[in-house]
């Protein structure tokens, strides 16, 4: 992994602007009332309370349904869809061959409860089989963002008038780079541990991010810290709207999500809130 290292100054950068408003009246690329932030446990960032004991499968996946789409390349993608409405989310999975959809279905899941229309897919290559589905082709980060294009067609097809994306890890780098193609109409943008150069494939520096004009969330664990000095970079160079949160914790992309325990038992519930917060504000599910 080669990230680029943050200055010294970045590290020490903390955003403390107080609560974001939404991202009304705003003209793409002006600042607006959207807040930049760093906050740790200590900050006033509520945890989203969760369900005990966590839900089944069956229970994950009810309302639910298998998808499948091709992409422009002809590769065909596995997916699922979960939720209605007319505000959109496509979520996609970090790297490596272990991680796949189901890595996001339990916030899927959430956001449809809010409602959202959610999709999660499978990368290409990425073939966990049985209900977590099984895409084609082979799997390589740097025709990932294909992939992404295709899943957030495929959502508007199915009845999305605005289509948010979020992504963990190489999935949140796709994302950053289809929210910079202008023709994709991206309303936002949510980064869980993105890095700002994955070994050459993508490389998200100072110009790529801030021609991001749609509202951005960036979130990363402090002690993960290659991605946190990604985000620290990424904070200060986004233009408004921009939100970041640098968090008490080692774990990376969706783990803070669906892995954490002991000392980061809050931090799912705090991930959580944060993702639901921003999307209420910059994609709410009524207009």
């Amino acid at each position: 992994m080669g990230v680029r290292r943050a200055s010294a100054a970045a590290l020490a950068v903390a955003f403390g602007l107080g609560a974001c408003s939404g991202n009304s009246g705003g003209t793409a690329g002006q600042p607006t009332a959207a807040a930049s932030f760093i906050a740790t446990p200590t900050s006033p960032v509520a945890p989203t309370p969760s369900s005990s004991p966590a839900p089944t499968l069956a229970e994950l996946l009810r309302g639910s349904k298998a998808v499948h789409f091709p992409t422009a390349d002809v590769v065909p993608l596995s997916g699922r869809m979960f939720g209605h409405g007319a505000a959109g989310v496509v979520l996609s999975h970090q790297g490596g061959t272990a991680a796949n959809q189901s890595d996001w279905w339990g916030m899927a899941r959430v956001l449809a409860g809010r409602g959202y229309r959610v999709l999660t897919y499978d990368f290409r290559g990425i073939c966990p089989g049985a209900f977590k589905g099984c895409s084609g082709g082979r799997f390589g980060g740097h025709i990932q963002w294909r992939d992404l294009v295709a899943a957030v067609g495929f959502l508007r097809t199915a009845g999305a008038k605005r289509v948010a994306v979020a992504g963990a890890s190489i999935g949140a780098m796709a994302s950053l780079v289809v929210a910079e193609m202008h023709d994709q109409d991206i309303a936002a943008v949510i980064s869980l541990s993105g890095g700002e150069d994955l070994s050459g494939i993508y490389e998200l520096g100072q110009g790529p991010i801030r021609r991001i004009s749609a509202p951005k969330l960036f979130v990363a664990g402090k002690y993960d810290r290659e991605f946190a000095d990604s985000a620290r970079d990424w904070i200060r160079w986004a233009t408004p709207p921009v939100e970041g949160h640098i968090l008490e914790t080692g774990l990376h992309g969706t783990d803070m999500l669906t892995l954490a325990s002991g000392a980061d038992a809050r931090i799912p519930g705090i991930v959580r809130g944060l993702i639901l917060g921003f999307l209420g504000r910059y994609v709410p599910v009524k207009l």
